[in-house]
């Protein structure tokens, strides 16, 4: 049941009224924006929203441990080889001077479960999951995409998001165990002073912070070449980067590095979500807007979107210029809000994992251009005398 916010204080209107007694007016109109503009209200003002959503419960109740030690369908990819690699760079020349090593969202979609598996990496779902994310990045940087063992969706669906993410992170995890791999290979077969970027989306998006918090602090002597790392699509918080043995902060700008950009994106309806696969309960995201490139609250209109990819009619994706995505950064679950698509639920991503307004799948797509363009300014800052 809806609950009158007039009657009721909630938890904006509370955290409103700390930051307006420490005189932070900027904050208040930000806030304003979030309760009058993306929940909606009457005709005086009055905001209504419904109650907070929890996630659902687990069908499955496998533990960490457990899920980890699941037997894939698929032996590990062999690094060595071209079918190991949905995207290659070819010899020994190479066209840009940095790299994007980019790790895919969840693709594998057997239907039994638990299950781990590799997906096929000349699939035309992989070609279009690239579309929408890792080819932000392609004419700014030579991408690196692996294949590796991913829990599948059936997996997912069905276990609390929690248990998948400890589940990935384990030592006799396939998907760990696909990363070090990868990581070995490309440092195998690069230049010892070449940049390089991390990104990665959901499930990729999680072997990207495997990768900054296990494998990085092994290999100290890669730190630094590291230009940035993108992390899109699930939770992560301070406290996470507080346990790095070294320093990477929130990127506060568009120049900065080396640094984190962490987003991930939502429309007004999940305002009042508790709980879902980017949302933990009791913390707060970190979150860059990809259209400021910093941390505060202030909305930011689409004018600045320079470029976003939208699905056409057919199913394909094509590059809308200028970008079709605003972004406003909802202080409170560390989320970004995007507001144009009130009348395309087809843009929506699954609502049982991620609530009834979530743009998931869309997280690279919309911001497509000032994400391209943010990589090449990072990198042309690392590589200034």
């Amino acid at each position: 049941m809806a609950r009158d916010l007039s009657k009721k204080p909630s938890a904006f209107r509370k955290i409103g009224c700390v930051i307006a007694a420490l005189g932070l007016a900027a904050a208040v109109v930000d806030l304003a924006f979030y309760a009058c503009v993306l929940l909606g209200g009457d005709g005086d003002n009055n905001v209504v929203v419904t109650q907070p959503q929890e996630f659902e419960e687990a069908v499955t109740s496998t533990a960490p441990e457990e899920l980890a030690a699941i037997d894939p369908r698929e032996t590990a990819p062999d690094y060595t080889t071209a079918e190991a690699w949905v995207r290659h760079p070819a010899g020994t020349t190479r066209e840009h001077e940095a790299d994007v090593l980019f790790f895919l969202s969840t693709i594998y979609d057997d239907a039994e479960g638990p299950r781990w598996g590799r997906f096929d990496a000349r699939t035309e779902s992989v070609k279009a999951v690239c579309a929408i994310s890792a080819d932000c990045f392609e004419t700014v940087a030579d991408v690196w995409i692996p294949t590796w063992r991913q829990l599948n969706r059936a997996t997912l669906a069905a276990t609390k998001p929690a248990l998948a993410r400890a589940a990935l992170a384990l030592d006799n995890s396939p998907a760990r165990q696909d990363l070090f791999a990868a990581l070995d290979a490309y440092f195998a077969e690069t230049d010892t002073h070449r940049p390089f970027l991390l990104a990665g989306h959901g499930q990729g998006a999680e072997l990207v912070k495997l990768a900054l918090s296990d494998y990085l602090p092994a290999h100290t002597n890669l730190l630094p070449r590291l230009v940035a790392a993108y992390v899109a699509g699930t939770p992560i918080n301070q406290a996470f980067l507080d346990a790095l043995p070294y320093p990477l902060p929130l990127a506060s700008g568009s120049f900065d590095c080396p640094v984190l950009v962490a987003w991930n994106t939502e429309g007004g309806d999940n305002l009042d979500v508790r709980e879902s696969y980017v949302i933990v309960p009791g913390t707060t995201n970190l979150i860059v807007n990809p259209l400021l490139w910093t941390t505060t609250p202030t909305p930011v209109p689409a004018s600045l979107n320079t470029g976003s990819m939208m699905p056409a009619p057919d199913g394909t994706w094509h590059l809308v210029t200028p970008g079709t995505a605003d972004a406003a950064i909802n202080p409170f679950h560390g989320t970004l809000i995007c507001t144009p698509f009130i009348d395309m639920p087809e843009l929506r991503s699954d609502p049982a994992l991620f609530g009834p307004d979530s743009f998931h799948d869309l997280d690279y797509a919309l911001y497509f251009l000032n994400l391209r363009a943010n990589a090449a300014t990072r990198i042309a800052a690392f590589l200034s005398p």
